[in-house]
């Protein structure tokens, strides 16, 4: 089932590792969208707002992988500052 950590993992008794936390939640939050090529846009078919979990605060969501994206703009001054000694 989608959302969830499969069974077979979380009641196995011979383990090699240590056991993985679990961090699926179970969430049924989604947004579905389709395109219509004959006019070219995009519409909302389905929108499902019922977070099974708290949503990160604004000071939280940069440690969120779908955000870990550096621009490079970022990239290139961060190069020139370095270059320069400025750390």
């Amino acid at each position: 089932m989608q959302g969830y950590q499969p069974q077979k993992y979380v009641e196995k008794v011979e383990r090699v590792r240590e056991p993985l936390a679990i961090t699926r939640e179970g969430c049924l939050a989604s947004f579905r969208v389709n395109l219509f090529n004959d006019v070219g846009k995009w519409v909302v078919k389905e929108f499902v707002h019922d977070h099974s979990h708290e949503l990160a605060t604004t000071k939280e969501v940069h440690f969120l992988c779908s955000h870990r994206i550096v621009k490079e703009s970022d990239i290139a001054n961060a190069k020139a500052m370095h270059s320069v000694t400025i750390q």
